[in-house]
């Protein structure tokens, strides 16, 4: 019974998913598909006292200003977050 429901939540969400997805640049969704599949299904990651909380190393403060902008999408120089 359980794995019946897991089966319905799994089919909705990737119905879900590809409708979703028609709206984000082919560009953007391959890079973030690629660092997810490479990441153990983490592709982006929060930042905590200008620190990557996914490989907790110090980011560089430009990088930080930039991520704070949000007018581009940046990456981790470590793990690509």
């Amino acid at each position: 019974e359980k794995e019946k429901d897991f089966k319905k939540v799994i089919s909705t969400n990737t119905t879900l998913r590809n409708k979703l997805v028609k709206n984000i640049n082919a560009q953007l969704l391959s890079q973030y598909d690629l660092i997810r599949s490479r990441r153990q299904g983490v592709a982006i990651v929060k930042i905590n006292s200008n620190t990557c909380s996914a490989c907790f190393m110090n980011l560089p403060p430009q990088l930080v200003i930039e991520v704070r902008k949000k007018d581009k999408v940046v990456q981790c120089p470590s793990c690509q977050r």
